[in-house]
C-alpha cells in the first residue's frame, strides 16, 4: 500500500498517509515498550515469592540472605526508574520510546534479577546441604545420647530386678529357717582344737572321699564331739570350699535348736544358699510367710 500511494500523483494522500505512517509507528513502539516492561514486572511477580520463601526457611544462611537482598535492590532500582519514566509528560514518553528501545533501559534490570534468581537457587541447595549435614551430625549425637540412655535405664532396670530377686529370696530363706544357726558353732570353736583327728588317715580318705560315704565318731557325754564336729567343719570349708556344707548344733538349753522344723529348716536355707540355685520357681510357689516341715523336705 505504501508503495501504491507512493506512485501515484496525488501528493495530499502521501502526505496524509505519511503521517499516518509515523503515528502508527510511534504507537507501535509505545505499546511494545509498555508490553515489555509490563511481561518484566510479571517476571518478577511470578519469581520472587517461592525466593522470599526460601529466606524465610533458611534464615541462617548468609550468603543466600545477602543475595535476596541484591535482589530486591535490584527491584526498588527499576521501580525508580519506572516511576521517573510515567512521571514525564505523555509526549515525553513517545519521544524516549522512539529514541530509547527497551532494552537500553531496562535490559540491565532484566540481566541482574536473572543473575540473582539463579544466585539465591544455587544458594539455596547449599544451605539444604548444610542443614542436612548439621542434622545427620545432631542425630548422631543424639542417637548416641540414646543409646547411653537407653543402656543406663536397661542397666538400673536389670540391677532392680536383680535386687527384688535378691529380696525374694532373702524372704523366702528367711521362710525356710530365721534360726541362727552358726552361733552355736562359733561358740564350740572356741572351746578348743581337735586337730589329733586331722592326721589319721581315716579322716585324710573320707576327705577326699568323691563317692557318698560317712565317718562315725561317737563318745560319751562331754567327751569333745562338739568341739570336734566344728573343727572338722571348718576344715571341710577351708580345704574343700567347692563343697555344700550344712550342719546344725542342737544346745539343749535352748529350745528352738530341739525342734524339728528348726532342724530342717536350717539345714534346707543352707543347701540353697551353697548351692546357689535358682529358687524363682519355689519363690513363685510358696508366698507363707514360713514353710511348714513337709514343704521343706519336698526341697531335699
Amino acid at each position: 500500500m505504501d508503495m501504491i500511494i507512493s506512485s501515484s500523483q496525488c501528493q495530499i494522500a502521501s502526505a496524509i498517509w505519511g503521517g499516518l505512517k509515523i503515528s502508527i509507528q510511534v504507537a507501535s513502539a509505545f505499546s511494545s515498550y509498555f508490553d515489555d516492561l509490563t511481561s518484566l514486572y510479571m517476571t518478577i511477580g511470578r519469581t520472587y515469592p517461592p525466593l522470599k520463601d526460601f529466606g524465610l526457611l533458611y534464615p541462617k544462611a548468609p550468603r543466600l540472605q545477602n543475595a535476596l537482598c541484591e535482589y530486591l535492590i535490584v527491584i526498588i532500582n527499576l521501580s525508580k526508574h519506572t516511576i521517573l519514566f510515567l512521571k514525564k509528560p505523555l509526549l515525553s514518553q513517545f519521544a524516549s520510546s522512539l529514541t530509547n528501545t527497551f532494552e537500553s533501559e531496562f535490559e540491565k534490570y532484566k540481566k541482574d534479577l536473572e543473575k540473582l534468581a539463579n544466585t539465591i537457587q544455587i544458594e539455596v541447595s547449599v544451605a539444604s546441604k548444610q542443614i542436612q549435614a548439621s542434622e545427620a551430625i545432631d542425630n548422631s549425637v543424639f542417637r548416641s545420647i540414646a543409646t547411653q540412655g537407653l543402656q543406663k535405664t536397661t542397666q538400673e532396670l536389670r540391677e532392680a530386678r536383680n535386687w527384688r530377686k535378691q529380696q525374694k529370696e532373702k524372704q523366702f530363706l528367711l521362710a525356710c529357717s530365721s534360726y541362727d544357726y552358726q552361733k552355736s558353732w562359733k561358740q564350740a570353736r572356741k572351746k578348743g582344737n581337735a586337730n589329733w583327728i586331722f592326721q589319721g588317715d581315716t579322716y585324710e580318705g573320707w576327705k577326699e572321699e568323691l563317692a557318698s560315704s560317712t565317718i562315725w565318731c561317737c563318745g560319751i557325754l562331754g567327751s569333745g564331739k562338739t568341739v570336734l564336729s566344728a573343727n572338722v567343719i571348718e576344715d571341710i570349708m577351708l580345704i574343700r570350699p567347692e563343697v555344700i556344707v550344712a550342719y546344725f548344733f542342737c544346745p539343749y538349753d535352748e529350745t528352738a535348736s530341739l525342734l524339728a522344723r528348726t532342724i530342717i529348716g536350717s539345714i534346707v536355707r543352707q543347701i540353697l544358699q551353697s548351692a546357689k540355685l535358682d529358687m524363682t520357681g519355689k519363690i513363685n510357689s510358696y508366698c507363707e510367710e514360713e514353710l511348714d516341715t513337709d514343704q521343706l523336705l519336698r526341697f531335699l
